[in-house]
C-alpha cells in the first residue's frame, strides 16, 4: 500500500456494515494463510462483494471479498506522533484519484517495481529463462516429477502456481510429501475454493441447461466450463472464474431473459455478464469479443458457424448446452493463449492434456481442420510453446516439424517470453499481425486495438475517464511505444542469440 501506507505505521480500525462501505476505502481483511491485509476497495459488485488491490502491486487481489466479513475499515493513521485520518478530510474526498492511480499501477510503489521488474530484464537477462521454481512447476504438469529440488522457495511455488491457475494440480500431485505446512494448507484451501465455486458452477449449468431446452436454444460452453467434468479428472483441478457461453447473435436477447427469469441480475457496467451469488456468466456472439473489437474477426475469417456445425453435448445428459468438438475446441484455446499473449501455464496445460494422447489419425484432423478455419499460424505457435514449457515434440507427426519450421525468428522472439510468465509481456497486439493478410488490414487491427469503441471505453474506463478521450487516448498511443520498443529489444536480443553471441 506504499505510499498510501508506510512501514510503522499503526492502524486504526473501525468495524462497519457492508453497506456503508464505499470504493476506494482501505479495508482489514484475512487471507487464506491468516495473516492480516490492508487493501483498498477498487471496485464494488452486486451483494456485498468487491475486489481489492495493494496500491504498490501491479495487480488486483485474484479473488473477490465478502464485504461482510472484513475485519473493519481504516479510519486513521498513527505516523510518528502524529494521528492522520483518512475516512474524512481531503484523504476521504480525493480516494477516487488513489483507485485511479492504484488500478493504473501509477502509484510510486508500483511504478518502483516496474522499474525493478525492467532493470532484472535488462541486466540480468532473466526474461527469456525458466527459473527453478517454474521449473518446478512444470515438471509437476507435464509428470516428470520424480525429487523436490533443494533450495525450493516455497512460497514462490505457491504464488506462480495460482497467479496461473495451476494450484489445483500441484496440490493433488504433491499430496503426502514433505513441504512446509504452511504452504500446503493455502494449496489445500485453494482447491477446496476451486471445488466449491466449480460444484455451483455446475449445478448452474444443470439449471440453465434446463431452463434453455424449454426455449429450444442451444448454447456453447468456451474455456474451462467447456473443459470441466470432461478433460480433468477431480473437479477441484481446473479453476473457473466465470461461465463463458458462446451465443447465436439472435439467440441472445432470449438467453438473457432466460437467465433474469432464474434469479440472475446484469451488471451496469459489463452489459454481457450475468451474476448470481457465487456464479458469474459471460455471453458471447464471438469467441474472439468481435462486438468489442471488430477486426478481431479477422484473426478467425471463417466465423463461428463451422465451429457451431461440429458441436458436441456437454455430457450425455445435457440436451441444450454444447461444446466444441476437440479440434475445435484446441484452436479456439490456441486463439485464446494469443489473446493473452501466451502467458499462463493453465491454459497450455488445457491444450497439453487434449493433445498429448492424440494418435496420428487425430493429429491429421487437428491439421485439416486448422487449414479449413485458417489457423495455422496460431496453432504452430502453441505447438512451439508447448516444446518450450513441456517439451512436447510429437516427432511422428510431419507436419508439426513443418508448422515449426516456418516460425521467423521474430516470432519466436515474441513467444519465448512465455518461459518466463512472471513479467506479463503484451506481445498479443503484435504477435496477432502475423497472423494478418494484407497491410490493410494490419493497420486496421492496430488503430481498432488504440482508439477504442465507445461502448468499450464506457465499461472499461468510465469511472475514471467518464465521457472524455483526453486521457485515454494519449496514454494507449504511450503505451504502444513503451511496447514496440520492448519487441525490438526482444527481436535483437534473437537475433544475437541465433549468432551465437549470447547464450
Amino acid at each position: 500500500m506504499y505510499p498510501f501506507l508506510k512501514p510503522g505505521d499503526k492502524l486504526v480500525v473501525k468495524p462497519v456494515l457492508a453497506a456503508s462501505i464505499e470504493k476506494g476505502d482501505i479495508v482489514i481483511i484475512r487471507d487464506d494463510s491468516n495473516k492480516i491485509i490492508a487493501h483498498r476497495l477498487v471496485k464494488k459488485l452486486t451483494g456485498d462483494t468487491g475486489i481489492t488491490k495493494g496500491d504498490s502491486l501491479l495487480s488486483q487481489d485474484s479473488e473477490t471479498i465478502n464485504l461482510s466479513k472484513i475485519i473493519g475499515k481504516l479510519e486513521t493513521i498513527a505516523r510518528k506522533r502524529k494521528f492522520i485520518p483518512v475516512s474524512s478530510g481531503y484523504r476521504n474526498r480525493i480516494k477516487g484519484v488513489f483507485v485511479w492511480l492504484s488500478t493504473r499501477c501509477m502509484t510510486s510503489g508500483a511504478l518502483r517495481l516496474r522499474a525493478k521488474n525492467i532493470f532484472r530484464w535488462l541486466f540480468i537477462r532473466a526474461s527469456d529463462k525458466t527459473d527453478l521454481e517454474q521449473k518446478f512447476i512444470l515438471d509437476i504438469l507435464k509428470g516428470d516429477f520424480q525429487v523436490i529440488p533443494a533450495g525450493i522457495n516455497w512460497e514462490r511455488v505457491a504464488g506462480i502456481s495460482d497467479s496461473n491457475g495451476v494450484s489445483g494440480i500441484i496440490y493433488q500431485q504433491l499430496r503426502g510429501l514433505q513441504i512446509p505446512q504452511l504452504i500446503f494448507k493455502s494449496l489445500e484451501n485453494q482447491y477446496h475454493h476451486t471445488v466449491a465455486q466449480n460444484l455451483a458452477c455446475i449445478q448452474a449449468m444443470k439449471l440453465l441447461d434446463q431452463t434453455l431446452d424449454d426455449q429450444k436454444i442451444d448454447v456453447m460452453l468456451l474455456k474451462g466450463a467447456a473443459l470441466l467434468d470432461n478433460t480433468y479428472c477431480k473437479v477441484g483441478m481446473r479453476p473457473m472464474c466465470d461461465i463463458d457461453l458462446l451465443v447465436r447473435p439472435w439467440d441472445k436477447v432470449y438467453i438473457e431473459k432466460c437467465l433474469n427469469r432464474i434469479g440472475y441480475e446484469n451488471e451496469k457496467l459489463n452489459l454481457h455478464v450475468f451474476t448470481k451469488k457465487c456464479v458469474v456468466i459471460d455471453i458471447h456472439n464471438h469467441a474472439l469479443n468481435t462486438d468489442r473489437i471488430k477486426s478481431r474477426e479477422i484473426l478467425f475469417p471463417a466465423g463461428m458457424n463451422p465451429v457451431w456445425d461440429k458441436v458436441v453435448p456437454w455430457k450425455s445428459d445435457f440436451k441444450r448446452l454444447k461444446r466444441p468438438d476437440k479440434p475445435d475446441m484446441v484452436l479456439l484455446l490456441s486463439q485464446h493463449l494469443m489473446k493473452h499473449s501466451f502467458s499462463g501455464f493453465i491454459w497450455f496445460f488445457d491444450i497439453y492434456l487434449l493433445l498429448r494422447e492424440q494418435n496420428k489419425s487425430d493429429w491429421e484432423k487437428l491439421f485439416k481442420r486448422a487449414e479449413y478455419l485458417q489457423q495455422i499460424r496460431p496453432l504452430s505457435y502453441v505447438l512451439h510453446c508447448l516444446k518450450l514449457l513441456f517439451n512436447f515434440d510429437p516427432m511422428e507427426v510431419k507436419e508439426s516439424n513443418h508448422l515449426l519450421s516456418r516460425i521467423s525468428f521474430v516470432e519466436r522472439a515474441l513467444l519465448d517470453t512465455c518461459k518466463a510468465p512472471r513479467y506479463k509481456w503484451n506481445i498479443a497486439p503484435m504477435i496477432s499481425l502475423f497472423c494478418i493478410d494484407g497491410l490493410m488490414n494490419k493497420i486496421r487491427f492496430i488503430k481498432e486495438n488504440i482508439f477504442l469503441k465507445q461502448e468499450v471505453i464506457k465499461e472499461e474506463f468510465s469511472q475514471f475517464f467518464w465521457s472524455r478521450r483526453i486521457l485515454l487516448y494519449p496514454k494507449r498511443i504511450f503505451q504502444a511505444m513503451a511496447i514496440s520498443g520492448k519487441y525490438i529489444i526482444l527481436i535483437v536480443k534473437q537475433v544475437l542469440r541465433e549468432r551465437g553471441i549470447i547464450r
